[in-house]
């Protein structure tokens, strides 16, 4: 019960200053990209790029095929499932000493 409770009292909290924490969100966006040439699309544009390089050596180049078991599950949802936590928890740790 201790745990549900104190989710609730961070939600509140969370609820309770969700400006502050939009606008810190927004400086922090707006100073990472400010002088690169797509801006903000480059948050989105790198980790595709990165899946789509790695789809292109792993199930074209090197034709990585899942097991037996998982027969109809496309590679490509496999290799998003991974990387998306990998690249998010990567590039935590890489802006983490900037703050």
């Amino acid at each position: 019960m201790k745990l549900i409770q104190d989710f609730l009292n961070f939600a509140h909290r969370v609820r309770r200053n969700g400006y502050m924490i939009r606008s810190m969100v927004n400086r922090y966006i707006r100073e990472r990209y400010v002088g690169s040439f797509l801006g903000i699309f480059w948050s989105v544009l790198h980790p595709l790029t990165q899946i789509a390089i790695y789809y292109l050596i792993f199930s074209v180049i090197l034709k990585t095929r899942l097991g037996p078991e998982y027969a109809g599950t496309s590679f490509a949802l496999w290799l998003v499932a991974g990387l998306l936590p990998w690249l998010f928890f990567g590039e935590v740790l890489t802006s983490s000493p900037d703050a």
